[in-house]
């Protein structure tokens, strides 16, 4: 994890892919076991951005739904948005932050999650049992620019 201190202090750059999530109707995203093949092309689109950026898979419709192997969260106003679980891992990780939000009484909502949204954000952050918690310090698309 040595060469992961650098995202851990200064952030990751997510890139959107036009790789999307796969939809929950062709494979439940609840199962840790599903297929990660589209995982690595939303990677290998997200590395043409540069070296370090993190995909940042949409699901079927558009909405914001989670990286390769791990979860993400926005904060607005003081309150803790992620993507409703439908198109998602379920993760470990994203269920203790929901939990651990709760218990310091931070409201957390699950909901459709856009890209206006994305932008309009005070912090965007992922969690995932690896890296535990990484905040983003840049969102663009693969086309280019930011959003």
């Amino acid at each position: 994890m040595g060469d992961f201190a650098a995202h851990s202090q200064n952030g990751v750059r997510m890139v959107i892919p036009a790789q999307s999530a796969l939809p929950a109707h062709l494979l439940d995203p609840k199962a840790k076991t599903r297929s990660r093949l589209h995982y690595q092309m939303a990677q290998l689109q997200a590395r043409r951005m540069g070296e370090g950026s993190w995909a940042l898979l949409l699901d079927p419709d558009g909405y914001i739904a989670e990286g390769p192997g791990w979860n993400i969260f926005l904060v607005k106003d003081k309150v803790i948005y992620t993507p409703e679980p439908r198109n998602i891992l379920q993760g470990v990780s994203r269920a203790m932050t929901i939990e651990l939000a709760k218990k310091l009484r931070i409201p957390v909502r699950e909901s459709n999650l856009g890209r206006y949204e994305a932008l309009q954000a005070d912090e965007i952050f992922t969690t995932s049992t690896p890296h535990c918690l990484v905040h983003a310090s840049t969102v663009r698309r693969t086309g280019g620019g930011r959003w």
